[in-house]
């Protein structure tokens, strides 16, 4: 299993030029990391790839605007 620090998603988020959907985020992933990648929070805790928007926007860490993710500036990553 492979496994990924969540900063990395905040990242490709902070360098992308524009706000993205939840299905190119998800492409973006699977691109960047694989298929098969799970994502750890900095307490550990394990997330697939379907569960990281939840999990980034429900710490105020990404917005979505009109369906549109985008990192949230006013946010510390951790």
């Amino acid at each position: 299993m492979k496994t990924v620090h969540i900063h990395n998603v905040l990242d490709m988020l902070v360098e992308a030029e524009r706000p993205l959907k939840e299905e190119e985020l998800i492409e973006m992933i699977v691109k960047n990391f694989g298929e098969d990648v799970y994502f750890a929070n900095c307490s550990d805790r394990l997330f697939q790839k379907e569960e990281v928007v939840r999990f980034l926007l429900s710490k105020n860490k990404i917005v979505i605007n009109d369906g549109m993710i985008s990192f949230n500036h006013a946010a510390e990553k951790c």
